[in-house]
């Protein structure tokens, strides 16, 4: 089955045009069929989740596409992460500064 992880991307707002014409070799739309929108933050950052949890692993090719878009920006100046939490809790998959917008808990539930 694989290891499933829960991805969260933040781009500029001036950006996201660009993030949802993304297309892959199939010319088939990459981004908005797998996130939705979380927030805009009042410095303009979209932060967006995954819709449900993805198996994104840098070689696959619409994985590859989202994240060379997000190095492109990093290069250009422009602020933007990408955090990946899997299944087990752990961080992975790190691009840019996830740490100045948002804070990661892991919380215990204790079962009666």
């Amino acid at each position: 089955m694989g290891y499933s992880s829960q991805v969260i991307i933040g781009i500029p707002k001036t950006e996201k045009v660009r993030l949802f014409k993304l297309q892959n070799s199939e010319r088939r739309f990459v981004f908005p069929d797998l996130f939705s929108l979380l927030k805009e933050t009042k410095d303009g950052m979209m932060i967006y989740t995954s819709i449900f949890d993805l198996k994104w692993y840098s070689p696959y090719p619409d994985v590859k596409i989202i994240e060379d878009f997000l190095y492109d920006l990093e290069e250009r100046g422009l602020e933007a992460f990408q955090i990946c939490i899997g299944e087990d809790q752990v961080v992975h998959s790190e691009i840019g500064r996830y740490y100045e917008h948002l804070e990661i808990n892991l919380q215990v539930n204790i079962y009666d």
